[in-house]
């Protein structure tokens, strides 16, 4: 085998493996695993306590000056979260559900800086 062909090799497994087809079972498991646990982590994580905390406990990484750290916007993000997390879980609107909870996951994760992880 020569080495120029490696690159191609290499290309066409990551092909098959990441845009081959799959079972429809395996893709319902996947997504039940996936948002259940977003739903366990909104029902679980209380995350609008951390409005309470004093500022040098928080790590906020590129905006300091975070202004959605009050208790009422933590719970309205967390019950978001809950509810987008269960769509999900159902199978109703599951892209639609995993970009929204990717959204709301970075903005309690940019106030506690993982605190909760």
């Amino acid at each position: 085998m020569r080495v120029s062909h490696l690159p191609a090799r290499f290309g066409r497994a990551l092909d098959r493996y990441f845009f081959e087809a799959m079972a429809p079972t395996t893709l319902g498991l996947a997504r039940v695993i996936i948002f259940g646990l977003l739903f366990w982590k909104s029902l679980s994580r209380p995350w609008y306590r951390l409005a309470d905390l004093p500022d040098s406990l928080l790590w906020r990484p590129a905006v300091p000056e975070l202004r959605y750290v009050t208790p009422e916007i933590l719970t309205a993000l967390t019950v978001a979260l809950g509810i987008f997390s269960l769509l999900g879980l159902l199978g109703r609107f599951a892209r639609i559900s995993a970009a929204a909870c990717f959204v709301l996951l970075y903005l309690l994760n940019a106030i506690d800086g993982g605190m909760y992880d």
